[in-house]
């Protein structure tokens, strides 16, 4: 049984009380105007989950989760909320972002896995001698990424039936972390939502991925045409899905979300309604880009390297690739003049591929990525 994406994301948004309030009954309040809201379905009587980013300690006052006992419909149920933050970023402030060794020695984001570290104490505390049949792991944001360890935590201590929910969340790990993610929560189970103008659920780029990896995730109807900090807000997600079901959210996704071929994307791309910065054409390149991956087999060698590397790495894959066929230099020229046009750059015609070509346009693309990204994350949530 899983829980409504509206009861999820004013979840994710009622969590943000416990940075500066660490009774969760009072943050809650503060944060989304009336407990009463939650106080149906979950006891919001307890205290908040501290935890630790770019590192600070966090105390009473300074909280990053919530973990609450479900009532009525949910007796039985138990919820661990993490929230992002509204404090200075650093996981995004070096590109040559860290691995480490995540839930079941899978590889995932430094950052993400120190906070959930960090967390991990309390809340295990706070599940001590319960015995959930269902446990319901929500975030937001920087929170997203911390839920998605906390499942996997979950899946492989055999704990209750796990559901997974996040908004706007960045990419938590490597390939070999999202395979397991993949295969331990289906669909059904995991409800990655994002918003196609929404910055952070595009970085850190590849070797970092999202689960469901073949799945696009549901997204959310609310944005713009242009990428946006406004996007990433949790209210505009908690608007957003009001009142919409899980079956009413999938069936608003289309056909298009399950077309994974090269030359669908790129045709997409090529809109002329598409210019410098629009969210539509990103997220066409993104999938046109991600099909070529597939077919080439390119970037699955990328393991436990640096973003920044990684990017000089692949371009320089992706450029003997197209030196060994014409077909994959045709299709690379047309990605790289699409990121061109987001980058507003001018026409690029008469320009010969090569690998410090590709390397500088997607590190520019990942630069333009990741300044959004910070400020959507250090903006008021």
């Amino acid at each position: 049984m899983e829980i409504s994406p509206g009861l999820a994301a004013t979840l994710a948004d009622a969590v943000y009380g416990v940075r500066e309030q660490g009774n969760v009954r009072r943050a809650v309040a503060r944060q989304i105007g009336s407990p009463e809201v939650l106080e149906d379905v979950f006891d919001v009587s307890g205290a908040a989950v501290a935890g630790m980013s770019g590192g600070r300690l966090l105390g009473a006052k300074s909280g990053f989760g919530m973990v609450l006992r479900g009532r009525g419909p949910l007796e039985g149920h138990m919820a661990v909320v993490t929230r992002g933050t509204e404090t200075q970023q650093d996981w995004l402030s070096n590109a040559n972002v860290a691995y480490d060794t995540g839930p079941g020695g899978f590889p995932v984001h430094a950052g993400f896995s120190r906070l959930y570290a960090s967390m991990k104490d309390d809340v295990n505390a706070s599940m001590r001698g319960k015995d959930p049949s269902h446990i319901h792991i929500v975030g937001h944001s920087l929170g997203g990424a911390v839920a998605n360890l906390f499942a996997a935590q979950f899946k492989l201590e055999n704990r209750g039936d796990v559901h997974l929910y996040t908004f706007g969340a960045p990419r938590p790990g490597h390939g070999a972390f999202s395979r397991f993610m993949t295969s331990e929560l289906d669909a059904t189970h995991h409800r990655r939502v994002y918003c196609g103008a929404d910055p952070v659920p595009m970085v850190p780029t590849w070797p970092f991925m999202h689960a469901p990896i073949d799945m696009p995730g549901l997204r959310s109807p609310h944005g713009g045409s242009l990428m946006s900090i406004e996007a990433h807000r949790i209210p505009s997600y908690r608007n957003a899905l009001y009142g919409y079901t899980w079956r009413e959210m999938q069936a608003a996704q289309g056909e298009t979300s399950f077309n994974d071929t090269f030359e669908y994307w790129i045709g997409k791309a090529q809109s002329p309604s598409f210019g410098m910065m629009s969210s539509g054409l990103i997220w066409a390149l993104g999938r046109a880009l991600r099909a070529l991956f597939r077919a080439l087999s390119v970037g699955l060698v990328l393991v436990g390297i640096p973003t920044l590397t990684a990017i000089d790495r692949l371009a320089g894959l992706m450029f003997g690739a197209a030196q060994r066929s014409s077909e994959t230099e045709q299709n690379l020229m047309q990605v790289v003049a699409g990121f061109g046009r987001f980058l507003g750059y001018a026409a690029i015609d008469g320009i010969n591929l090569s690998a410090a070509l590709l390397s500088h346009i997607f590190t520019s693309v990942y630069q333009v990525l990741a300044r959004l990204a910070r400020g959507a994350l250090n903006a008021p949530a």
